[in-house]
């Protein structure tokens, strides 16, 4: 006799996001795709570069938790299959920019933010509430303009 796995619920739900933040946040990413500077000479940049450099990549970083976030937030209550997959696939292909920003700090001889733990929280919150009006939302978002429609003008208006 087959038996039909339970449903997953809410808590099955919760532990899978908390292991996903956790492999974010505390776990190193592993890329799928190459790395872009793989076999790009390191320029041999001064101390002070280098330490620029490095603080720019861990806000690139912070950035990239934020969308792992954002995209399992929204994946988990997105009551559209089709746009839960989508967010899915989305935060997968991130994991690739994920990788490569924690190798290029790494490389820079510096570290993550420690901070990220925060910036995942927030975001998965907002990613979360995001989807409360409709799944559209998202699609709204994420749907590229057609060729050729120009895009709306601001209109500014101020105070007589």
């Amino acid at each position: 006799m087959t038996r039909t796995p339970p449903a997953a619920t809410l808590a099955d739900g919760l532990i899978r996001e908390l292991d996903r933040a956790l492999r974010t946040v505390v776990a190193g990413n592993v890329a799928q795709r190459d790395y872009p500077g793989e076999g790009v000479p390191d320029p041999g940049q001064d101390p002070d570069s280098r330490r620029h450099g490095a603080a720019l990549m861990r806000v690139n970083h912070a950035g990239e938790v934020a969308a792992q976030a954002l995209y399992h937030g929204q994946a988990l209550t997105a009551r559209d299959a089709t746009v839960r997959e989508a967010l899915l696939a989305a935060a997968r292909d991130e994991t690739d920019h994920l990788a490569w920003c924690e190798r290029r700090v790494s490389e820079l001889g510096s570290h993550t933010s420690v901070l990220s733990p925060l910036w995942y929280a927030g975001s998965f919150v907002i990613g979360l509430i995001a989807d409360r009006p409709s799944s559209s939302a998202f699609q709204a978002a994420s749907v590229p303009m057609p060729s050729g429609v120009a895009r709306p003008t601001p209109v500014i208006t101020t105070p007589p």
